[in-house]
């Protein structure tokens, strides 16, 4: 993941969490800040595991933060098991291997 201070930053796809939708070693463009909505695809951390870097779908948002799924529930750990997430970023498209917003 590179983030710096821009607005917009990449970030890899690892593990198959969010299959169909992505897959493990597709490459994002993440926007920061923001407001973020159910069903957007975020790049977020989880409260109780703050080094677990996360992309998935966001279920709902209240003022506990974001809860979390993945797409493919037989691969995901989320927020069934970390609990609410703090967003980083909102995924905006995939860029490599096949572009296309999301």
């Amino acid at each position: 993941m590179t983030t710096g201070k821009s607005r917009w930053f990449r970030a890899a796809v690892s593990g198959q969490s969010m299959a169909p939708t992505l897959n493990h070693g597709d490459y994002v463009m993440v926007r920061r800040g923001g407001t973020v909505r159910p069903g957007q695809v975020v790049l977020a951390e989880f409260e109780l595991k703050p080094d677990f870097i996360v992309i998935k779908r966001v279920v709902s948002v209240d003022d506990n933060g974001l809860w979390l799924v993945g797409d493919n529930s037989a691969q995901s750990d989320a927020s069934e098991k970390y609990g609410y997430a703090a967003p980083l970023g909102v995924v905006f498209a995939r860029y490599w291997p096949h572009p296309r917003k999301l």
